[in-house]
């Protein structure tokens, strides 16, 4: 049983170990990737709507 608790111990310690490695995004670069997702997002949104509609017009003719 003493085993168990220190195999999970081990586990957290090397968890906690990687997650001081990880490269965090700085919040300047995250807004910018935010902002260009998004516009990335509407455009093509937009873009499907109106082929969806200019198609749906066709085929209603």
């Amino acid at each position: 049983m003493k085993k168990l608790f220190s195999k999970i111990g081990n586990y957290f310690l090397g968890v906690k170990k990687e997650i001081g490695r990880i490269r965090w995004t700085k919040p300047r670069d995250l807004a910018k990737y935010t902002v260009s997702t998004l516009a990335f997002m509407i455009f093509f949104g937009a873009f499907f709507t109106i082929i969806d509609l200019a198609v749906s017009y066709l085929r209603s003719m």
